[in-house]
């Protein structure tokens, strides 16, 4: 029963998290066209890693097999190289230096 409840509640959290993350961006959907894009392909990235995190959970829930996970690795990469050039651009919108941020990501005129 305790196992039942743990499933239900890692489904309903997952549930709540694409919900809250599709609604964010159908949000900037009416003021900030030009960062509807980014931000689909980062809320993707961040499902596909919090997937991967949780794999465990998922193959013991019956939701995923071991197939799966493999495929979760494969376009995690993709999205990895696919969000890159979207990076510096968001980052550099916060306003905040290279200094601030402790990195070298890339340069404020938006080059890496």
């Amino acid at each position: 029963m305790n196992n039942q409840i743990n499933r239900r509640e890692f489904l309903r959290n997952a549930s709540l998290a694409v919900s809250a993350l599709g609604a964010a961006v159908d949000k900037l959907r009416d003021d900030h066209l030009a960062l509807v894009a980014p931000m689909e392909r980062l809320c993707a990235l961040f499902a596909l890693s919090w997937i991967e995190r949780d794999l465990g959970a998922f193959l013991l829930s019956g939701h995923l097999t071991p197939n799966h996970g493999f495929l979760v690795k494969e376009a995690q990469a993709k999205m990895l190289a696919a969000v890159r050039p979207d990076t510096v651009a968001l980052v550099d919108a916060f306003g905040k230096t290279d200094f601030e941020l402790n990195s070298a990501i890339g340069r404020a005129d938006g080059d890496y």
